[in-house]
C-alpha cells in the first residue's frame, strides 16, 4: 500500500514533507493519531514525526517492540483542548523499518 492523503492520512513508509508529498500549500489540525502494526509482525525500532524545516519533534518518538502482532494497535491517542495539535508540515521516519502504519485525522 502507498501513502494515501484522505481522511485518515494514512502512511505506510516514511516521508519527509506531507505538504510536499501531498502537494498541499498548508498544514493541518491534528485531531487522532493512531500507529498500527501492518499486515505481518512488525520490526524493533520508533516511529518520529518531526517538522522537516527545522527537525523539531512534534510527537514524541513511539516505540515499538519487535515481533508484535499485525493489526494491534501501538498508539491511539485522541487530543483535546489545549492538546489539539497544529503542524505547518510534518515528516515521518521509521514507518518503513518497523512495518508499521500510522493514520491521522485531521481538520484545517
Amino acid at each position: 500500500m502507498a501513502n494515501t492523503f484522505n481522511n485518515p492520512l494514512v502512511f505506510d513508509t516514511d516521508f519527509s514533507s506531507y505538504r510536499t508529498a501531498a502537494t498541499k500549500t498548508t498544514g493541518l489540525r491534528v485531531l487522532k493519531l493512531m500507529l498500527v502494526v501492518g499486515g505481518s509482525a512488525s520490526s524493533a525500532g520508533s516511529v518520529a514525526i518531526t517538522n522537516p524545516e527545522n527537525s523539531q519533534v512534534l510527537y514524541p518518538p513511539i516505540g515499538v517492540a519487535a515481533s508484535t502482532a499485525a493489526n494491534s494497535i501501538i498508539l491511539n491517542d485522541n487530543p483535546t483542548g489545549q492538546g489539539v495539535m497544529s503542524w505547518p508540515d510534518f515528516g515521518a521516519s521509521g514507518l518503513t523499518a518497523t512495518g508499521t502504519k500510522l493514520y491521522i485525522w485531521f481538520g484545517l
